[in-house]
């Protein structure tokens, strides 16, 4: 059965979810969602179909990881980054003294350098080097930052910042490109 309102489950730390959690309540408040925390020994004691084809759809978990969203239509999501942007853009059916519009900005350039600065992070964490040996992979992580896209990314979002004239990348508006990595 469907929910009557958003659902976002996961787990009971920060993590993937914190800029959806805080988007959520930036748009619906406190009562119009749920925020379903589950232990990590329950959700690995779900039952994580291999190959469900398009009926994964429907599967209780649909990539098998968390953050995931059960939207009352029925449609379930995920991609943490996908339903932090989701939530941002919801429009409060009341009004609440601590909305923010601009969480995900509607300007088409201030979206597009947010979205940017989430994918910059992203290819961060996706290079970083992650060899077994511990000595390997201290020697790559340190030619990482002093040569690779660390140092190149780093340098972009710094730059970014400080042409907005910070503290956030768009200046004084705080954006979930301020929260999905932290």
């Amino acid at each position: 059965m469907p929910p009557t309102r958003p659902t976002l489950k996961y787990f009971a730390f920060r993590g993937r979810a914190l800029a959806a959690r805080i988007a959520l309540f930036n748009s619906l408040g406190r009562e119009g969602w749920k925020d379903e925390r589950l232990s990590l020994p329950r959700f690995k004691k779900n039952q994580k179909a291999e190959q469900l084809g398009p009926e994964r759809v429907n599967a209780e978990y649909i990539t098998n990881n968390l953050p995931q969203l059960d939207l009352p239509c029925g449609t379930k999501v995920s991609q943490s980054h996908a339903i932090a942007r989701y939530a941002a853009r919801l429009t409060p059916s009341a009004p609440m003294a601590h909305h923010d519009p601009e969480l995900y900005p509607t300007d088409p350039v201030r979206a597009l350098l947010v979205d940017e600065a989430i994918a910059t992070v992203d290819q961060i964490l996706l290079l970083t080097p992650k060899e077994a040996n511990e000595a390997a992979r201290a020697r790559s992580r340190e030619a990482y930052q002093a040569t690779g896209f660390l140092r190149v990314g780093l340098e972009l979002l710094e730059g970014r910042i400080a042409s907005s004239g910070g503290p956030f990348l768009l200046g004084e508006q705080l954006t979930i490109a301020g929260l999905v990595h932290t």
